[in-house]
């Protein structure tokens, strides 16, 4: 197990505690309506149901969540 790893391990509950920005929402709900939106994030992969709950729980389930492991895959199958 790597250094990150451990970390993510020992911390994990900080990414699930973490709050939205005051005010961001309303911006990401008005780029929303003329725009597709993606979340796309470079956390360890452990802490992708994390996210995902998070996204949802914040009511972010409109718009797709990509992690950047799934993006670098579809990349090299591309080439």
């Amino acid at each position: 197990e790597g250094m990150l790893d451990k970390l993510h391990s020992k911390y994990m509950n900080s990414y699930s505690e973490a709050k939205v920005v005051e005010g961001v929402k309303d911006v990401i709900d008005e780029l929303y309506k003329d725009n597709n939106l993606f979340f796309v994030t470079a956390r360890n992969y452990s802490l992708t149901q994390i996210t995902r709950i998070g996204l949802k729980n914040n009511n972010y389930r409109k718009y797709l969540f990509i992690h950047l492991v799934q993006i670098i895959n579809f990349i090299k199958l591309m080439n």
